[in-house]
């Protein structure tokens, strides 16, 4: 594989919101086009369908075998309260799943330890406990290094869909003042932003909130296709907001491609409330950046079109 070709581990917390669903099939297209390798997926809830609907996802896609982890921590984070969407997708998944099932650490250090120095790009578009576990994860049969070492030496890049830019005040929902993924497990979002040993790019909720993904999934993929099921079983037939493949865009292709910049980066230092996950970003020199959109709204929704509607290059198709 070209040196150039991001080595993608990812993590998800494909549980209440379908977003998540239609950011790993665009991963899988951008795999499938050779801009991507993914290295593995590891899951930041505790709903024990998850792991299951993942690999529904990955088998259509033709990768049935990507390793998948789950976080087996505690206290356990969204435990039973996956939406719907989770249960139709577990039932299209078709293989088992090992037994066990390998928890996030585990599965995080397996998967970045023999990758050449440098060369993992990991997107977060979950919960943070889990990076919280591979940073403070000890020396082991895997790698003599222990978690900060490791991260430092293997991976280039931390991509988080976390938190709003330049500040989360404005955020009115029932996480008031706070973006989700750092409101359900702030402790986390705060440890991990202060400590990750690396360079993180923050795509907000602000960058992906008018941006529709999904579209071309709901009207053009096959009825079989397990992303079209999600989204329908989630009522988001018109597609939904792209927060989640903003991060994935971004962790394949950057802030610009084929000729085109999509997205100017904005440095400084971001900084996360432990109490509530209410974040803001100072800028100026720093190891983090967030993202600001370039153009119109619908020429990102353009592009997830084109992509997302793509069939997979090596499927398995199964009749529901």
């Amino acid at each position: 594989m070209p040196a150039s070709i991001p080595r993608i581990l990812l993590d998800t917390d494909l549980n209440t919101d379908v977003g998540d669903a239609g950011a790993i099939a665009l991963l899988h297209v951008l795999a499938d086009l050779g801009e991507a390798q993914i290295i593995g997926i590891g899951v930041s809830v505790s709903n024990p369908d998850v792991p299951y609907a993942l690999r529904a996802i990955n088998e259509y896609y033709g990768r049935a075998d990507l390793p998948i982890g789950q976080y087996q921590g505690q206290p356990p984070i969204e435990l039973n309260d996956g939406f719907p969407f989770v249960r139709a997708l577990r039932e299209r998944c078709r293989t088992s799943l090992p037994e066990p099932l390998p928890d996030t650490t585990e599965l995080y250090r397996r998967a970045i330890a023999g990758q050449p120095d440098g060369s993992v790009t990991m997107v977060a578009i979950g919960f943070h406990n889990t990076l919280q576990l591979l940073l403070d994860s000890p020396p082991d049969n895997i790698s003599p290094l222990d978690g900060f070492a490791l991260v430092r030496e293997k991976i280039k890049m931390l991509v988080v869909m976390g938190g709003q830019y330049p500040d989360s005040s404005s955020i009115n929902f029932f996480h008031k003042g706070a973006e989700y993924n750092f409101y359900r497990a702030p402790v986390a979002a705060a440890y991990v932003c202060s400590r990750w040993p690396g360079p993180v790019v923050f795509t907000g909720f602000e960058l992906g909130d008018t941006i529709l993904g999904g579209r071309t999934l709901v009207t053009q993929a096959p009825p079989d296709h397990p992303v079209r099921v999600a989204y329908e079983v989630h009522g988001s037939q018109k597609g939904r907001n792209a927060w989640d493949e903003t991060a994935i865009w971004y962790g394949v292709r950057g802030a610009g491609h084929g000729g085109t910049w999509y997205f100017d980066e904005v440095s400084g230092t971001n900084t996360v409330n432990p109490e509530n996950g209410a974040n803001a970003f100072v800028e100026g020199p720093g190891r983090h950046k967030y993202l600001k959109k370039t153009l119109p709204d619908e020429a990102y929704s353009l592009v997830l079109d084109e992509l997302q509607a793509r069939p997979p290059a090596c499927a398995i198709r199964v009749e529901p």
